[in-house]
């Protein structure tokens, strides 16, 4: 087991500043934890580093921010946009999801959700 280079995955997104940047925040502290981007550049280095680990990332939106306009730049500007695995259907069936050993060799180690 590796260790990861970030202390929590499941982190509220924020844009409290108006501008165009998503900050990681905890709610139960209050903790700003920097922009979405630069922690996805993290998780980006540590999967290069481990290319047999499957990641799922879970990130809440209670502003209903703008996935076109915020969410994705920080993704794409991460290099990470690539590695998401993208269902070819919604809803899938379980029977339908691909076996990690699928996913690590098709590239597509990534799961991303946001509620």
């Amino acid at each position: 087991m590796h260790r990861h280079p970030w202390k929590s995955v499941c982190c509220c997104m924020s844009n409290s500043t108006k501008t165009s940047k998503l900050h990681r925040k905890f709610q139960k502290y209050l903790f700003n934890g920097g922009s979405v981007a630069n922690y996805l550049k993290k998780v980006k280095t540590f999967l290069d580093a481990n290319p047999n680990e499957v990641l799922t990332l879970l990130f809440t939106n209670p502003e209903g921010l703008s996935v076109k306009d915020l969410w994705k730049p920080a993704f794409d500007n991460s290099s990470i946009t690539p590695l998401i695995y993208i269902p070819p259907t919604i809803p899938l069936k379980q029977s339908d999801w691909p076996t990690l050993g699928v996913m690590i060799d098709s590239g597509k180690r990534v799961l991303s959700s946001y509620c």
